[in-house]
């Protein structure tokens, strides 16, 4: 999906508490956002019988949810990109007026997220695009508090533009602690004679360094960036204006590039109202996305968000033969659709079909091929052509997924129960518990040493149905295999796991 390096070939500050120096500015490091990602394996239980219940949930796109994001006007933040993250927060403890910005690096289920602020768009090597100022300050400043994690830096760049080069740049890194709020006035580094003004600005802020992961803990608060020896107000950087947009997205467990295309105000998913059954289908179309290179892409998955994109799925260890739904499809300029179901256990097996042209609803069967029980199953739906040129404006509308298998000559449909997971992240020693929940129970996990005795009782009381994803701290654990039994309703499972 997108790849993500700025190149800064100047100078900057360094900050550690009340404490500067200079020193070379780092290349930021790439980020690539995959269609389809390896993620940590899941267990299902479940029963096979003929039912007319949904197997896949949410499978005839009957349930939405309202989601809202808010955001620094004229800033782009990271809060789209890891929408859920909350990486980036509106801060009431201001340096003056009422807000401040704050970016922070946060634990994003398995993944860390790092907070990010841009003023333009991420493109290859460079920030792409920003907002028209003509000028040439000698200086800038900026109002700061920080509490960066050791092995960790926060950044504040300011680029200077003329008919689309870099030609001056702003540049502080900040380390260690601050807690009370630090004025911050350093000189802007000029790559042509002072003649020259700038006719666009661009701006990133970040909570952790790029070169390597970010380190949750991390934070970085700014307020009151201005230009010195320059009247013209700096835009939004007192970060007084904030903008809250609400949109209806798909529920239990599904995701859409809506968080993405929100900020430029469009929806890639949306309602249907004329669908094969029930009230609503799944309407996708493609668009080209300005924060991912312009790449184009539309699709919808049943998985979750991660730092590398679409990632994990839903529990699931049956073996279909095959997937099955209906759609109509109106491609834009020979564009090609397509229906994509990913598995995981010890490797990813994917399968997949190209969906064409259709004016009205069409079946479609995806056909799979498992040796081996599968963990996890991951879905996908796309508008546009998912390795190749894509085309926007292509629109697929799909409703009523199934999983089946064959029992003698008839084909069934295969229903899903309770299921948990366990995966253990060995940097920030946490156990992250993933559950589905086929409707509303109590839900509770229980750690013990082999010996029997218990550890740890946790109860998440009562749990809506759908994908959970909890993060359980075992860094007062010592080394050795634990028994974790996770209790949902009346039922009840154990795992083995080995904390290293």
């Amino acid at each position: 999906m997108l790849t993500i390096t700025v190149s800064i070939m100047t100078k900057c500050v360094m900050i550690q508490g009340q404490r500067s120096e200079i020193q070379d500015t780092r290349r930021f490091n790439k980020y690539k956002n995959h269609i389809m990602k390896k993620n940590s394996s899941f267990l299902l239980l479940y029963i096979v019988s003929i039912c007319s219940y949904a197997q896949i949930p949410n499978n005839s796109f009957e349930n939405w949810t309202t989601n809202s994001s808010s955001n620094p006007d004229v800033w782009m933040s990271s809060n789209s990109f890891w929408f859920g993250s909350n990486s980036v927060i509106q801060d009431t403890n201001s340096y003056s007026g009422f807000y401040a910005a704050r970016v922070q690096t946060v634990n994003f289920g398995s993944d860390t997220a790092r907070g990010m602020l841009l003023i333009g768009t991420p493109g290859n090597q460079t920030i792409n695009g920003g907002v028209p100022y003509t000028g040439h300050p000698d200086s800038m400043s900026c109002a700061v508090h920080f509490n960066i994690q050791p092995d960790d830096t926060a950044v504040v760049y300011i680029f200077f533009k003329k008919n689309g080069l870099m030609i001056g740049m702003f540049a502080v890194r900040f380390w260690g602690t601050q807690p009370a709020w630090l004025p911050v006035k350093e000189p802007v580094y000029w790559f042509v004679p002072d003649s020259v003004y700038s006719d666009t600005v661009a701006a990133l802020i970040t909570s952790s360094n790029m070169d390597y992961p970010g380190i949750p803990g991390s934070y970085l608060a700014v307020d009151e960036i201005a230009f010195n020896n320059d009247t013209t107000p700096f835009p939004n950087g007192d970060f007084e204006s904030w903008i809250t947009t609400s949109w209806d997205d798909l529920a239990d467990g599904w995701n859409s590039l809506n968080p993405l295309s929100i900020p430029f105000g469009q929806l890639s998913a949306t309602k249907d109202t004329s669908p094969y059954s029930g009230s609503y289908a799944v309407r996708v179309q493609s668009l080209v996305f300005p924060n991912f290179g312009n790449q184009v892409m539309g699709f919808v998955f049943l998985g979750q968000w991660t730092t590398d994109g679409p990632g994990g799925g839903i529990p699931f260890t049956q073996k279909p033969e095959k997937l099955t739904g209906y759609y109509k499809y109106f491609p834009a300029s020979g564009d090609t659709g397509s229906a994509i179901v990913q598995f995981d256990n010890d490797t990813n097996l994917q399968f997949s079909i190209n969906l064409t042209a259709a004016s009205s609803y069409t079946y479609f069967e995806v056909p799979i091929n498992l040796l081996n029980d599968p963990d996890t199953v991951l879905i996908g739906i796309s508008a546009s052509r998912m390795n190749g040129t894509s085309t926007p404006g292509s629109i697929i509308i799909a409703d009523d997924l199934n999983f089946v298998i064959i029992v003698g000559d008839e084909e069934v449909k295969i229903p899903i129960k309770n299921g948990f997971n366990l995966s253990f992240d060995h940097a920030n020693r946490t156990v992250s518990l993933k559950y589905l929940l086929t409707s509303g129970k109590e839900a509770s996990l229980a750690v013990y040493e082999l010996s029997g005795k218990q550890i740890l009782n946790i109860s998440f009381g009562m749990q809506n149905a759908g994908y959970h994803e909890e993060q359980i701290d075992m860094s007062g654990m010592a080394q050795g295999l634990y028994l974790f039994n996770f209790k949902s309703g009346k039922e009840s499972s154990v795992r083995k796991i080995a904390i290293q």
